[in-house]
């Protein structure tokens, strides 16, 4: 077809890729005198795929982003006395993500994701849903900038597809579990998009496996974490994946645009300067070989001069940059500084959660020792104030990465209750000497631990997105209080002490994790 013009408008130059359902030309628009891609589709006796392709065609035309391919025109026509209909789109000067071989950069990933959501964010809020988010469908220019390409765009089915005319579109590797059913809402691009992150992060998509084993699957199992494959992630990073791959939507972020300042956010706490979008000055950290292959995805164009592999020496050995990119130098200083560590950014909390944060331990430790009858109401009330004040503007101003679920004064609770304990240890009746000098070497770790495990179940009890600083701190403050009127007021044996707070940490938290607002993803 090299050199045939479509519509009296479009004339193809050259193949770039085929696939299933047709092949795309690198085209010129006579009319516009611009260079376009325009993918030709086979349709023998299928009159509503050309109305399918108009119709989603007008719906992707109305997305005006720059991380999505710009679709210009669907039309049909005559090809060696057959007819297809072809879709001309954005020429984009880069490759496919699945061109990539092998777990990608993290700060490359985070970047790579954020511009994929903003993408995505677009799409929905015009009312588009994907459908087919997958590594083939994301280009990337030689410029580091995303492209999402085939916008509601119909696939063949076949061992990586599900996509004939009438039936569920998707790719078994990447499709959320109640597209299989039919079903499908933004947060169902969102499932896709934790796959793609998934992959680009560990080299291999969460499933593996035939089509419908793959959809069984993602239906009934559970992917391992990232960090199994990749240690150097950060738990946030490996949990908000794991969140977008969760079976019920409703666990998922509810937009686009809610994961990618999450994903900032876990980007922030890898380590690394900035996951913002690349300025037209060079590529990312990490320029990729994206090899050349043959591909069904449009709007792709391989760039004159293929980029030699270049990669960021703690993931792979670099090579020197090939012309048109980064020089190798200035490659070598941007991924150092990427590397070095920024200070944590303070965690707003919202309105609700303020003031539950405030009220919880001003309300546990006052209302304790006025029941205990150790300072008079008025004295109650002004400690359990102070209490309140303290942890609130420690709350407030905690910072991301906190110490498993404590902020600040939460954490030099923990180590003033475990250092108590202890010291009456050391000097209990009846307790042999060295039984507190273990404590004080075993007590530390132990408070940690118990915190780690309580912040898990914090986590299980409530969508509560300040859970973790709020109810574990204001937990740890009416434990801590409990234990200590109980052993100063009362004859009960330290174990039962000990207890005692320990019960009163676990059930003020999870009382205080139900009253915080849900999360606002």
């Amino acid at each position: 077809m090299e050199g045939m013009v479509l519509a009296g408008r479009y004339e193809l130059a050259e193949l770039i890729g085929a696939g299933g359902m047709g092949e795309v030309w690198r085209g010129r628009d006579l009319s516009l005198e611009r260079d376009v891609a325009v993918k030709v589709i086979a349709r023998p006796g299928d009159d509503k795929l050309a109305l399918r392709l108009r119709s989603e065609a007008r719906a992707a035309a109305r997305l005006s982003d720059p991380h999505v391919v710009a679709v210009h025109d669907v039309g049909e026509g005559d090809v060696d006395g057959r007819t297809v209909v072809f879709l001309v789109m954005e020429l984009v000067d880069g490759l496919p993500l699945d061109a990539e071989r092998g777990p990608a950069a993290v700060e490359d990933v985070v970047r790579w994701g954020v511009q994929i959501c903003e993408g995505l964010q677009a799409a929905h809020a015009a009312g588009i849903v994907h459908r087919d988010i997958k590594p083939a469908n994301i280009l990337l220019t030689a410029k580091g900038r995303i492209k999402i390409c085939d916008f509601g765009i119909a696939r063949e089915s076949g061992m990586r597809g599900l996509t004939t005319t009438g039936a569920v579109i998707g790719t078994p590797a990447y499709m959320a579990p109640e597209q299989a059913r039919g079903e499908h809402d933004a947060r169902t691009d969102l499932y896709a998009l934790g796959c793609v992150l998934y992959e680009l992060l560990t080299g291999e998509p969460p499933f593996t496996g035939t089509g419908w084993d793959m959809l069984a699957q993602h239906a009934a199992r559970m992917p391992e974490p990232v960090r199994t494959h990749r240690p150097e992630v950060t738990g946030e990073l490996d949990r908000l994946v794991l969140r977008l791959l969760s079976k019920d939507p409703a666990d998922r972020p509810q937009s686009a645009t809610a994961t990618g300042e999450l994903l900032s956010r876990a980007g922030r706490q890898q380590g690394h300067r900035n996951t913002e979008l690349w300025e037209p000055s060079g590529p990312p950290a990490a320029a990729r070989d994206l090899a050349a292959r043959p591909t069904e995805t449009a709007a792709v164009r391989p760039p004159a001069v293929r980029p030699a592999p270049v990669r960021p020496p703690t993931v792979r050995p670099p090579v020197p940059s090939p012309a048109g990119w980064v020089p190798s130098g200035e490659l070598r200083e941007t991924s150092a500084a990427a590397q070095d560590p920024v200070k944590p950014r303070p965690v707003l909390l919202s309105t609700g959660a303020a003031w539950i944060s405030f009220l919880a331990p001003a309300v546990a430790v006052g209302g304790q020792l006025f029941a205990f009858q150790a300072l008079s109401g008025t004295w109650s009330v002004v400690v359990g104030v102070v209490v309140g004040i303290v942890l609130w503007i420690d709350q407030s101003l905690a910072n991301e990465g906190d110490l498993d679920g404590l902020s600040l004064a939460g954490f030099w609770l923990a180590m003033l209750a475990a250092m108590a304990v202890a010291i009456l240890l050391l000097w209990a009746p009846g307790i042999p000497w060295w039984v507190g000098v273990l404590a004080l070497w075993v007590m530390g770790p132990v408070v940690f631990f118990t915190s780690t495990g309580l912040t898990r179940l914090f986590e299980a009890v409530t969508r509560a997105e300040e859970a973790v600083f709020v109810a574990n701190t204001s937990g740890l403050a009416a434990g801590l209080t409990t234990a200590s009127l109980l052993f100063a007021r009362t004859d009960l044996a330290i174990v039962v002490v000990l207890l005692g707070g320990l019960l009163t940490w676990v059930v003020a938290g999870v009382a205080v994790s139900l009253l915080l607002p849900p999360r606002r993803s």
